[in-house]
């Protein structure tokens, strides 16, 4: 075991010889899970995504969706666009986290899962709410301007949901493509707001 000495010119500990590199070893690397893991996860993670839409659904067939099905339909399509992108927003710091890059295999996946339920939100709204009556969204939106922020929010995801293959991100440019999924931030909080 080794003790601290102190330095006598500074009046401060002094680590034993050696503990600076101890401490600056690198830590070794997890192995990644192999090719067919990661595969069967994101098909469980794709099946779990569909989830609250088969929810719905079920709900809807057996007639539970409560006094007023259209608003139920909103709030859950409105609240699993946000966990979705809670959760594509977390898959960074989780890999950094945890030391886990193929985290980010999920990444794209869990981020059109996001724009799909947000999609269907807006759907519900354009069609079970207002029927495609144009006055009338027009009239909701001057009294409730949070819709039109929602709306900038599904605009703002429309480009990312469709520059996510791989093939686009290639004829981008790694740096443009950067840019233009840097919008997931605002997004966020205009989807929050």
């Amino acid at each position: 075991m080794h003790t601290l000495s102190i330095d006598p010119a500074a009046g401060r500990p002094v680590a034993p010889p050696g503990a600076a590199t101890r401490a600056a070893a690198p830590v070794a690397r997890r192995r990644p899970p192999a090719a067919r893991t990661i595969t069967a996860l994101k098909v469980g993670v794709f099946a779990l995504s569909l989830v609250p839409v088969a929810r719905l659904a079920w709900l809807a067939a057996v007639e539970r969706l409560g006094a007023n099905p259209i608003e139920h339909i909103t709030r859950s399509t409105g609240w699993w666009t946000l966990a979705f992108l809670a959760l594509t927003l977390a898959v960074t710091p989780a890999r950094r986290l945890f030391d886990t890059p193929w985290l980010l295999r999920f990444r794209r996946m869990l981020g059109l899962f996001a724009w799909f339920h947000a999609a269907l939100h807006l759907t519900t709204y354009l069609w079970l709410d207002q029927f495609f009556d144009w006055g009338e969204i027009v009239r909701d939106i001057v009294k409730r301007p949070f819709i039109t922020v929602g709306f900038a929010a599904f605009v703002l995801m429309t480009p990312l949901a469709a520059t996510s293959a791989n093939r686009i991100v290639k004829w981008m440019g790694a740096k443009r493509w950067l840019w233009l999924h840097r919008a997931i931030y605002p997004i966020a909080i205009l989807g929050v707001v």
